[in-house]
């Protein structure tokens, strides 16, 4: 995780993409799994999508298999895959999760929001709710005055039936 910035406390997975997309069939149940899992480790630490310490350096493979609850073989098996098939790079730095920020997008647009302690969605339907009382309370107000305006009317008119000549 990068120093000062808070923890990821989600990931977004492509529910289509991991029941029918390539990783269905291209790894194996229990690779599937440490890919998922990496993806969550990856949100943890918060480096857009980097495995590495908060200087940037790689993690020693047992202290991921530890983190992971995984075992050698299958972290092994899954980053050869990955890697081969363009979903993990690995350099001086450590892994990295390709397309980290296309996948993840919604977490940085919501980003901002929680920072201030606001929910988007939370927001919007807060001022949807205002827009649809100002509009009921205007329509309320209409009607009231328009009734208003109909019993003036009509009470004008019972004076000057009652009066017909003043």
């Amino acid at each position: 995780m990068a120093r000062g910035s808070t923890r990821r406390t989600w990931v977004k997975l492509h529910c289509d993409g991991i029941l029918n997309g390539s990783i269905a069939y291209q790894l194996e149940e229990a690779e599937q799994a440490v890919w998922m899992k990496l993806i969550a480790f990856a949100g943890v630490i918060n480096r857009d999508g980097q495995i590495s310490d908060n200087d940037g350096r790689p993690f020693p493979r047992q202290f991921i298999m530890h983190r992971i609850n995984t075992t050698e073989d299958h972290l092994e098996s899954t980053l050869k895959k990955c890697i081969t098939e363009g979903r993990i790079t690995e350099d001086e730095q450590g892994l990295h999760i390709t397309n980290w920020k296309i996948y993840q997008s919604e977490y940085n647009r919501q980003k901002p929001y929680r920072e201030a302690g606001k929910d988007p969605t939370k927001e919007a339907s807060d001022q949807a709710h205002r827009d649809r009382q100002a509009e009921l309370d205007n329509r309320l107000q209409e009607d009231e005055f328009t009734k208003i305006s109909q019993e003036r009317q009509k009470e004008a008119n019972r004076w000057r039936a009652e009066h017909p000549y003043e």
